[in-house]
């Protein structure tokens, strides 16, 4: 079933894993502390994980104005040259599209904004799931971008929404784009992060209107030792080695779900090794004790992070 989306930027949801035999206290609620006016609450019990994960080196292209060139070519950039864009991209630029390519990753930025967010009166003609599947999964092997170890995920719609003033009454309600999203893993662990991302932009008439990838080349390094989920949780609830601060707007966070995953940085951030990380997943609570959202925070898991 296709999700809806109001704005652009709605984080994925990623699928989790088993890891072994789950531990259990004997308590459906195991532990609960304070940090600052959130309760962290672990619901259930913790997975049982291997005590040793292999890391990752990171292969990093090198982005020049020769290979943006050739990049541009296969997104039909033809009567133009790359030059230096935002600081840290190499882009193009033909009439209404532009492209982009992070120095520091490799990722590419195609689009044509003005398609990709269009303002509308009426519903743009776009195609069903299948469809849509079909017509990403063309687009990125016609512009050699499709990885092999990439694997649908789902399909989102940006919708733009026309509410009465000063009320929640929805006068009108279009779906202007669609995205088409991939996910990947590595060794069976999800790989999550911004810098695990490639979504295809679909708009009116099946034109494809956008595309983001950023998915690093890897290499297999070493075995090391990991935290065992307990230390790992004890450590979200004290704010320790946090990969991502994550705000919970909420009095409350349940846990409900805890396993391994590996973290890839931003587009725009240089990385040489891919690091495990643990993924907690629950739901925020509010001060009615009512649900108010989801929640998905991260921790390393090895002991000082990147230190």
């Amino acid at each position: 079933m296709r999700k809806l989306i109001i704005v652009l930027g709605i984080v994925a949801m990623l699928a989790v894993l088993s890891f072994g035999q789950a531990t259990n206290f004997g308590s459906n609620v195991i532990n609960t502390k304070d940090e600052g006016s959130v309760q962290y609450e672990l619901e259930g019990s913790l997975p049982s994980i291997n005590d040793t994960v292999k890391i990752y080196t990171i292969r990093n292209s090198i982005v020049t104005t020769e290979s943006v060139a050739e990049i541009g070519s296969k997104f039909g950039f033809v009567n133009c040259s790359p030059s230096n864009a935002d600081p840290g991209t190499i882009g193009m630029f033909d009439g209404e599209k532009h492209l982009s390519v992070y120095e520091k990753s490799g990722a590419i930025w195609y689009a044509i904004p003005s398609k990709m967010d269009p303002v509308v009166d009426m519903q743009p003609n776009l195609p069903d799931d299948e469809t849509a599947k079909k017509i990403a999964a063309d687009f990125l092997v016609s512009t050699n971008c499709l990885p092999q170890d990439a694997k649908f995920n789902e399909i989102v719609a940006d919708r733009q929404i026309t509410a009465e003033k000063g009320t929640d009454k929805v006068i009108q309600s279009y779906d202007t784009t669609l995205q088409v999203r991939y996910q990947r893993e590595i060794d069976g662990i999800p790989v999550v992060g911004p810098g695990s991302k490639l979504k295809v932009f679909i708009g009116d008439n099946n034109e494809v209107v956008g595309m983001f990838k950023v998915w690093r080349d890897v290499m297999p390094d070493i075995d090391i030792k990991i935290k065992t989920p307990e230390k790992a949780y004890s450590d979200l609830v004290e704010g320790n080695d946090i990969v991502l601060p994550v705000r919970a707007d909420g009095d409350k966070v349940i846990i409900k779900n805890v396993t391994l995953g590996y973290w890839m940085e931003p587009a725009d951030k240089e990385q040489t090794n891919v690091l495990p990380v643990y993924i907690f997943k629950g739901d925020v609570i509010d001060s009615n004790a009512e649900y108010s959202g989801q929640y998905e925070g991260y921790v390393y898991a090895i002991e000082g992070g990147l230190t």
